[in-house]
């Protein structure tokens, strides 16, 4: 009985990271120094309402005080002028500090933090002995909700405590603050101590790329599928990775950029481009990203003129009926995006019109968030994710990728670039391989293993372990749970193995 032989060698798909201990901290002013000498005069309140306090500063250096509170804010410690230690616990322990004294006020600032990015938050707190019980808490939001807080901490009113996080930022980002609250619930005096606020970004694991293409290169007769090997990356690069164009005409390359023109005023048939019918399965627990530069030209402000960037479902679709989509319209001295899950608009923003647009789509545990050139795009007031609902859950959902042109009675021109589908890291176990069948009738060799789902694996072959080299045989894409493989083999005799490329 002929038997097919199997070898099993994997190599992991890891992240490798390196602390950096002097990491620069994005908090400007975090200990409080850079101003804090022109506080002169005791308790060392800041000079608000201005003639309050004359001789010292109207603010703390970087800090913002949150219009939702009251002024009794400023500095004490060794590096102020005045020297005192009025509002601090016992034993200062040689701190320059700010103070917020007041129940439900806080200070702020801008922070530049990026989205899907873990950091590291450390900071010194303490309470005022003097004063009632107090509590604070360290928050990160953008302007209508928190995305990360401390939770509200009870205070030690005899020495400063040293506080350690760390936090994952979320798929999208609007203007991101860090604040420093007094969630005291008490009226009185209940202030609260903050020093030595650092924030750092700790290295990130590397995703995994999918498919990237910046198209830059094509035939004469600007076939998107010419060329490929020559610009085309990631896991799924070579795995049936092609483009359909709908109509070909209105198809084309220029400045290394996928080139879409209509004028077209139905909007269930604009041009676009479609990336795969079945690029990769999405289950409702996987993550995905996908970026994408996007420029929009027309000769008027038409309402019916748009750009698409689209996630969608593996069937052939003439229109936005299915997936996830973000449409950019040029409108006069704006630009509007909608966003909408399959055909059902369920968000709108306005921004000042621009003609690059970098589009991020995030999608974790099948709720997306959508960010252009670094803003995030809500998808109602407050509201900057949304779970979609065309995706089923425990189902096995192909996705496809799609780029769309749409004009009104005024041709326009769309063009993207850089695009970019990537995964988040998955931790993929050595499989082992079982069942090793031949099928001589047909010629074709099979074997089953264990997969992971959006794991990626490379099926290799050689007719003798002393040959110096492995042939690629196929990429197969993981599933989860026991997978077949099966594929042709001239030999009943070979070896095979299954290995987990490196991003």
């Amino acid at each position: 009985m002929n038997k097919l032989k199997t070898l099993a060698l994997v190599g992991a798909l890891t992240a490798v990271g390196t602390f950096y201990s002097h990491a620069q901290n994005l908090v400007a002013d975090g200990d409080f120094t850079a101003n804090a000498s022109a506080f002169v005069t005791a308790p060392g309140l800041i000079n608000v309402p201005t003639g309050s306090w004359p001789n010292n500063p109207a603010a703390i250096a970087g800090w913002t005080v949150s219009p939702y509170g009251g002024t009794d804010i400023g500095v004490n410690g060794t590096g102020a002028g005045s020297g005192y230690n009025v509002f601090g616990p016992y034993y200062d322990g040689g701190h320059t500090y700010a103070f917020v004294k007041t129940s439900g006020s806080a200070i702020y600032q801008f922070v530049a933090l990026s989205p899907n990015t873990t950091y590291a938050l450390e900071f010194d707190a303490a309470g005022r002995p003097s004063g009632d019980a107090s509590t604070f808490s360290v928050r990160f939001g953008d302007p209508f909700d928190t995305f990360w807080s401390s939770g509200s901490v009870a205070a030690d009113y005899f020495a400063f405590t040293h506080y350690s996080y760390t936090f994952t930022t979320p798929g999208s980002l609007a203007m991101p603050t860090i604040q420093l609250w007094n969630d005291s619930s008490s009226l009185g005096d209940t202030t609260v101590n903050f020093a030595n606020v650092s924030l750092i970004a700790l290295p990130q694991p590397a995703r995994a790329t999918l498919v990237s293409d910046n198209f830059s290169t094509a035939d004469a007769n600007n076939d998107l599928n010419a060329n490929l090997a020559t610009r085309q990356g990631g896991n799924l690069a070579t795995t049936g990775y092609y483009w359909g164009c709908f109509p070909p005409d209105a198809i084309g390359i220029t400045n290394n950029a996928i080139m879409l023109s209509s004028v077209r005023t139905d909007y269930e048939t604009p041009s676009q481009v479609i990336l795969n019918q079945n690029l990769f399965s999405y289950e409702v627990s996987n993550s995905f990203r996908v970026e994408c530069d996007v420029n929009i030209t027309t000769g008027s402000a038409s309402p019916s003129s748009w750009a698409a960037v689209s996630v969608c479902g593996g069937a052939e679709l003439s229109g936005l009926t299915e997936g996830f989509h973000i449409l950019i319209q040029p409108y006069g001295d704006y630009c509007i995006y909608n966003l909408f899950d399959g055909g059902t608009a369920v968000g709108v923003t306005m921004v000042y019109s621009t003609n690059n647009h970098h589009v991020v789509i995030d999608v974790s545990n099948n709720v997306a968030r959508v960010n252009v050139n670094r803003m995030a795009v809500p998808f109602a007031m407050g509201t900057y994710s949304h779970t979609i609902t065309s995706a089923a859950t425990g189902a096995t959902n192909y996705v496809s990728f799609r780029l769309y042109a749409n004009t009104g009675a005024t041709p326009s021109i769309a063009t993207f670039d850089n695009l970019v589908v990537s995964t988040a890291p998955v931790t993929t176990p050595a499989p082992t391989l079982v069942n090793p069948a031949y099928n001589l009738g047909i010629g074709t060799a099979s074997f089953q293993f264990n997969s992971v789902a959006q794991g990626f694996y490379v099926l290799e072959s050689k007719t003798s372990l002393t040959d110096p080299t492995w042939t690629k045989v196929a990429n197969i894409a993981g599933t989860g749970g026991v997978q077949t493989v099966s594929f042709p083999s001239a030999s009943p005799t070979a070896f095979f193995r299954l290995r987990v490329p490196v991003p």
